[in-house]
């Protein structure tokens, strides 16, 4: 199985692309419950239920970025999100955060964290 470079990842919103993308991550997990009772050696679990979420850092953009605008605290987005620029991960999202870093050796960046309402559908995991 090859590897993918990640120069190739890229993200839209609700069908437009978000530009200038410097980075960004994509977190699965799920909730596991203790069903372990007295007298069990070893501790058992429970699966529960699962839940995505994630950020991504973009150069902020001086000329207007229809994608960049789109990312606004509180608003529910379908996320498209490309690791390798084809296959895509992708699932409605809220945006929970908006920063905006500001460091004297780089340009000005925009960072965003995003919480998954409801499944992730994984194309990575697809061959």
């Amino acid at each position: 199985m090859g590897s993918f470079h990640g120069k190739d990842g890229a993200i839209d919103v609700d069908g437009t692309a978000v530009g200038r993308i410097t980075q960004f991550q994509v977190d699965q997990s799920a909730d596991v419950a203790d069903d372990t009772v007295m007298g069990d050696e070893w501790k058992t679990n429970l699966v529960g239920q699962k839940s995505w979420s994630g950020s991504l850092t973009c150069k902020l953009d001086k000329a207007v970025d229809a994608g960049q605008l789109l990312l606004v605290v509180g608003a529910t987005v379908l996320l498209n999100l490309k690791p390798d620029g084809t296959k895509i991960m992708a699932g409605t999202a809220i945006v929970t955060g908006r920063g905006t870093p500001v460091n004297k050796d780089s340009g000005v960046e925009l960072s965003i964290n995003f919480t998954g309402s409801g499944a992730l559908t994984d194309g990575m995991l697809v061959v």
